[in-house]
């Protein structure tokens, strides 16, 4: 297991990498912030196929972003409940895992912000407490309301 964040495992151009990466986004839980996306675009206008089609893209993908960047910052404790991720046990590497999350984050951000300026601060605010979220879980005062806002 990899809990020291060395560059290890596969590169991000392989399909080793991507395959580990899949999993560490969690592909089940992508449905949340895509209906979640969906709903929220039944607020706007619906008339312009690609306004809708790039912001399900992002809420799609975001929550899948936003799951394997905080999955960077504890692998430690992901060790004991979860060795099996490829995070974990050293299959991608910390430093790449991370800059593919911060990467993708930030063209979810771009692609919310391109139809709603707002969303750039929004999500800036949203992907700054992803990447501080395990120093907040690890306190007590701070897991559950820092969980809630985010």
């Amino acid at each position: 297991m990899n809990t020291t964040g060395q560059l290890r495992g596969a590169t991000p151009t392989t399909i080793s990498f991507f395959r580990g990466y899949l999993v560490t986004m969690r592909p089940y839980l992508l449905f949340v912030s895509g209906v979640t996306g969906i709903a929220g675009m039944s607020f706007g206008d619906t008339s312009d196929p690609a306004r809708l089609v790039s912001i399900f893209a992002a809420c799609f993908l975001s929550y899948g972003f936003g799951q394997a960047l905080t999955d960077c910052f504890q692998t430690d404790t992901d060790a004991i409940s979860s060795p099996y991720r490829p995070l974990t046990r050293g299959a991608i590497s910390r430093n790449t895992t991370l800059a593919v999350s911060l990467a993708g984050l930030t063209g979810c951000i771009s692609v919310l912000g391109y139809w709603e300026p707002m969303n750039i601060l929004l999500g800036t605010l949203a992907g700054g407490g992803l990447a501080t979220y395990t120093w907040f879980k690890r306190r007590w005062w701070g897991g559950p309301w820092y969980n809630a806002w985010i």
